[in-house]
């Protein structure tokens, strides 16, 4: 009687623990895709942003006067880069981005906007 009672009670112990190993997966792969889901909807938020500002940027290039003096449209230009980058950088910034990142996020986007209008494209390095 009491070795049956003891599998019993092994048995139970066994399925309970199945049971709560179960539940536990349950949750971490609920948690897993939750997160992924906002992780994603973080991506696609910063990415309307960041063509926001670009449709904003180009708009206002194409704005500026070409019979406006040469230095005056440089520095004009220049102005609008620096704006454009300033905003791109605060739309792409991650929760966990230091000053330091982001100053090397600016000065990238910067030189590649001067690539750009002096090259017509990125060069290849």
């Amino acid at each position: 009687m009491k070795s049956t009672h003891r599998r019993y009670i092994v048995l139970g112990s066994a399925v309970i623990i199945i049971i709560l190993l179960m539940a536990a997966f349950k949750f971490i792969f609920l948690h897993e895709r939750t997160v992924s889901t906002t992780a994603t909807e973080q991506i696609i938020a910063q990415n309307d942003c960041a063509r926001q500002q670009y449709a904003n940027y180009t708009k206002d290039k194409l704005a500026i006067p070409t019979a406006m003096p040469s230095i005056e449209r440089i520095v004009a230009l220049r102005r609008l880069e620096e704006q454009f980058c300033s905003e791109f950088v605060r739309c792409t910034r991650s929760a966990s981005a230091t000053d330091k990142a982001d100053a090397a996020s600016f000065v990238s986007c910067l030189r590649d906007e001067m690539l750009k209008r002096y090259y017509g494209t990125l060069p290849l390095n």
